[in-house]
């Protein structure tokens, strides 16, 4: 016999790091540093590693995206920008961080 219902799929909710190669930076100088020259910017990658590939990319990292979502209005997008609330972003060369935007 059938079920009318069938058994719901599991979903994989996973977020992978997305790197944008056609932004540029909103740092005042110097564009975006390399993120490997970043200290600590592993962390907010996928896999706890900067990608080998990452270079001075504008990018949305992983494993912050998101970490502090809310049904609580308008977030301060410069306090969250690791969470790439805005948009992708990226740490100046003089160790601010920026959002970018397309070419």
């Amino acid at each position: 016999m059938r079920s009318l219902f069938p058994l719901p799929l599991l979903a994989n909710g996973d977020v992978y790091d997305f790197f944008m190669p056609h932004y540029e930076s909103g740092c005042d100088t110097g564009g975006c540093m390399q993120w490997s020259s970043v200290r600590g910017a592993g962390d907010l990658f996928y896999d706890g590693t900067v990608p080998k590939d990452a270079g001075a990319n504008c990018a949305m990292p992983a494993r912050t995206a998101g970490a502090h979502e809310c049904d609580c209005g308008e977030k301060d997008k410069m306090t969250f920008i690791n969470d790439s609330y805005a948009g992708p972003w990226c740490y100046c060369s003089d160790g601010s961080q920026a959002y970018c935007s397309p070419l």
